[in-house]
């Protein structure tokens, strides 16, 4: 491994240049920073830089944002801005790696947004079509020096002139070896410990470099916050509270009919709308002028009208002056001023809010977030020109993807990424290393850019053997373990004294089981953290379906191959008996039936290979089939942990796929409307079951979406059934999806998401006008509608029916029938549940509150508050507080 050139070195060597090129921006910036001569225009600058300046001399027109560039291609394609824009995003990824972009794209409609982007001007276009011979900046140029080329990617050496130039590299002749590393602990520790190394009279000489997309990135923020010491912080639009806010008020207002005021009640404090004490579980349709103030009065009749209202009068009657200029930025951007809101436009303003990096805003950062500790991304830029750089976690989480991406050379980029982190991790004239002792209960891995770098440099070990990185005890010359920054010391209480530690606060993430547990009781919540059970599937069984799923999933040819039945044969001797020796056969026939659905349903959902990007001897529970076999890869698509940036929640998602989640489930199937109530706090279920919700959240999160749908795939549903010719293997699915639309809006299109109505002979055909009606005119709670006679009435008008005795029965068997769909705000069949989005986001406002309760409870005491009987709980032999009705007994008893 060769020693990187530092800044400095880089400088002295391009100085007499007039022209520095360079794909790394903060080396561009940092050169650009020492120039000691009189300078017109810049020194330093990078391939895209160089692209927008000179745009016009390339194309002769200006060049399109990304705003005006997707609204023409959504024109010319007919499609709507998410998905033209996940298109250009792609085309984009794919010709940073080769010219011949629609090679490698593999649909119809994706030729057709390429057909169309391809005659748009462009950054990408301006590169493509540059030519240094004719460029008459570049003939102006006395000497021209390019630094670092083995980092360009195809569209940066587009700018590499023909003719003579300077080539410096980034390495010296001389070698480099990593010093010392030191053993810290869990993330947190990490992150007090770095931030107790810097200086807080001189904080701008920092920089701390991680992986910003980890749950280490919160810890070190937080960290920084805790000391006051001012980090350098980017501000996007999504990040602003006036746009956060707007969008909030108008997605619930397009639900004005069904929410309720604990809804609205944030929403409207933020505009200074403030209601009166106890009107939380009202509707807020049905609050007047004496249940609230007159600024709440006013934002209400803003939501009243909000679908005869256009974008801009919404922001000039609901934002101050400050507030209005940064919406009115945005949605003068998206062209949607002068637009009635809708939810169509709704969804396009959230998503391009979500998603587009270039919308702009005039927001000012403060002072203290534009000066400070530098926080860097590992996989951003090689440069930190700063002199103390502090590295943490260093592990799996540092690699690269470039498996399953077609369109690259997979050797040559994972060339340029170790050369890549190679100078990273050797800048700064100080540098601390800093890393995790153990990770998910295993000893920490370090990146696999630490093994191929070593590689490069020293090939061989003294016996001639390749270098082999297990640890970090492989990589540094040596390994410190301690902590610079101890815990508070335990305090000994006195005799007949209670003493309360802050230390001792609960502050894990709810996830779906402990969540479960904690809404069942508090006080299992608490068994549960003494008396730890794991998140894992709980029984042998359901552990081998979810890896055969996954081996099955990421290697097919494997499983055709070698045959199922060899697969059954290898678990048997695990699983098979396990109930009772009789049951051999039985189980042996079991375990074969649920693995030929797994297959079925796999066929059936996947339309591509999945990207094998995952090292399976990386995680904490390896899949023992592709242990066995000794297949080295899976991928990220299965089997990951998800983590909630906006609310305290954590889980594992089995499967996703094109945003769908997918949960293997090996008990019996249940119905939509058992679902339902399993999600009702109120409902008296045996048992709640709140993954469904929870994972959707995740999901939305973590693909930036308004909408998502989650599956629970029974594999041992109808196992007679599934073994003949010909049946559907989606008939063992339940399907819930979250849409952002309101509960009459999805009563009223609820066929179109596969919810079956049976009405009477009289009734069916008339089944979509009579959920339109009943939508747009059902008042109150769903089991009182068929007693609402202006309803019956609407009805009978539909079919065209006298109002007789017989007749006004059979329409309120058609509402009954109806509004059995509905159970708080959720419409739902056998098979499918529908779940408006602002349900969901109440749903979660309510966990936030369970969380902050059950943290004061870890500080004060858990109480036996149980929603389920006693005798259904796990702990019940532990408990000393059973409460039976509204009785509490010893257990003993």
């Amino acid at each position: 491994m060769k020693r990187a050139k530092t800044v400095d070195e880089i400088y002295e060597e391009v100085r007499d240049h007039s022209l520095v090129i360079t794909n790394d921006a903060a080396l561009a910036t940092a050169l650009n920073a020492r120039v000691d001569r009189p300078v017109v225009g810049f020194f330093a600058v990078t391939p895209r830089m160089l692209a927008k300046l000179l745009a016009t001399e390339t194309l002769g027109v200006p060049l399109k944002n990304d705003l005006e560039l997707i609204s023409i291609i959504c024109k010319d394609v007919d499609s709507s801005f998410r998905f033209v824009h996940a298109e250009v995003e792609n085309i984009r990824e794919i010709s940073r790696y080769t010219s011949d972009v629609r090679k490698h794209l593999h649909s119809r409609f994706s030729r057709l947004v390429y057909d169309s982007y391809s005659r748009i001007p462009t950054l990408e276009m301006v590169m493509e079509r540059f030519d240094p011979d004719k460029s008459r900046f570049y003939s102006e140029q006395e000497s021209i020096a390019i630094v670092g080329v083995d980092l360009f990617d195809n569209l940066d050496k587009k700018f590499t002139p023909y003719g003579d130039f300077t080539e410096v590299d980034l390495f010296t002749s001389e070698p480099f070896e990593f010093d010392t590393a030191y053993e810290i602990g869990n993330d947190r520790q990490l992150a007090e410990n770095a931030v107790a190394l810097i200086d807080a009279s001189r904080p701008s000489d920092y920089a701390i470099v991680v992986n910003v997309s980890s749950p280490l990135t919160d810890a070190v923020r937080a960290s920084l916050y805790r000391r006051r010491l001012p980090f350098i912080n980017s501000l996007n639009v999504r990040d602003l509270a006036q746009i956060r806010d707007y969008i909030n008020f108008l997605r619930l207002g397009l639900n004005y009919d069904t929410i309720r005021v604990r809804h609205v009640k944030e929403i409207f404090s933020n505009y200074n709308g403030f209601f009166r004490k106890g009107r939380e579980k009202y509707l807020l349709s049905k609050q007047t002028e004496e249940d609230m103030r007159e600024r709440a009065s006013e934002l209400q009749d803003i939501m009243r009208n909000i679908r005869n209202l256009t974008f801009g009068e919404v922001r000039d009657r609901l934002c101050d002056r400050r507030a209005r200029i940064q919406v009115g930025i945005v949605i003068d951007s998206l062209a949607i001023t002068d637009e009635k809101v809708t939810s169509h436009l709704m969804e396009e303003l959230t998503y391009a809010v979500d998603n587009v990096s270039d919308l702009r805003h005039n927001e000012e950062i403060p002072i203290e977030e534009k000066v400070g500790v530098l926080v860097a991304d590992c996989r951003n830029s090689a440069f930190i020109d700063r002199p103390v750089v502090i590295y943490l976690g260093m592990e799996q989480d540092w690699n690269h993807k470039v498996l399953g991406k077609r369109y690259l050379d997979v050797e040559d980029e994972m060339d340029r990424n170790v050369t890549r982190t190679s100078v990273l991790l050797q800048q700064g004239s100080r540098r601390f290393y800093l890393v995790n002792r153990t990770k998910n209960g295993e000893m920490a891995k370090p990146s696999m850019s630490f093994e191929l770098m070593l590689n490069s440099g020293r090939p061989y070990n003294d016996d001639h053997s390749p270098v082999s990185v297990k640890g970090f005890r492989d990589v540094f010359r040596e390994v410190v373990t301690g902590r610079w920054v101890h815990e508070s010391e335990a305090v000994i209480p006195n005799r007949g004294e209670d003493t309360i530690d802050d230390e001792k606060e609960f502050k894990d993430k709810f996830t779906k089981s402990t969540y479960n547990m904690y809404v069942s009781c508090p006080l299992s919540y608490l068994f549960r953290q003494c008396l730890p059970g794991s998140d894992e599937k709980s029984t042998e069984f359901g552990n081998l379906i979810h890896e055969f799923s996954e081996l099955y999933l990421c290697h097919p040819e494997v499983v055709r191959d070698m045959g199922v039945e060899t697969f059954v044969d290898m678990i048997s001797d695990r699983y098979s008996g396990l109930s009772s020796p009789s049951m051999e056969v039985l189980d042996h026939k079991r375990i074969g039936r649920a693995m030929n659905n797994v297959m079925m349903y796999i066929d059936r959902v996947k339309k591509g290979p999945v990207p094998l990007d995952i090292r399976n001897d990386s995680r904490s529970h390896p899949n023992r089939f592709m242990l066995s076999l000794g297949i080295e890869f899976c991928s990220s698509v299965c089997e990951m942990g998800y983590n909630s940036t906006s609310h305290p929640l954590y889980g594992q998602i089995d499967l996703i796929l094109d945003g769908v989640i997918t949960d293997y489930k090996t008990g019996g199937a249940k119905d939509g409307g058992t679902i339902v109530k399993a999600m009702d706090l109120d409902s008296g279920a045996r048992y709640f079951e709140f993954q469904p919700m929870l994972y959707l959240q995740l999901a939305m999160e973590h693909d930036k979406r308004s909408e998502c749908e989650f599956r629970m795939f029974h594999v041992m549903d109808r196992d007679v059934e599934s073994a003949k010719p010909g049946f559907d293997i989606m008939g063992n699915v339940r399907t819930v999806k979250v849409l952002d639309k309101s509960t009459r809006d999805i009563l009223a299109e609820s066929p179109l998401y596969g919810i079956e109505l049976k009405l009477s002979k009289d009734y069916q055909p008339f089944q979509k006008d009579i959920l339109i009606a009943i939508a747009e005119n059902a008042i109150g709670d769903p089991d009182d509608w068929r007693e609402d006679s202006a309803l019956v009435n609407t009805i009978l008008g539909i079919v065209g029916k006298k109002a007789s005795d017989t007749n006004i029965k059979n329409a309120k068997a058609a509402i009954g029938k109806v509004s059995k769909l509905v159970h708080n705000g959720i419409v739902h069949d056998k098979y499918n549940v529908l779940i408006p989005r602002n349900v969901l986001d109440s749903f979660m406002e309510t966990l936030d509150e369970q969380h902050a309760e059950m943290r004061a409870s870890s500080l004060s005491g858990f109480e036996a508050r149980p929603r389920i009987n006693c005798a259904d709980c796990s702990y019940r032999s532990a408990c000393t507080l059973s409460v039976i009705g509204e009785e509490e007994v010893d257990s003993d008893e």
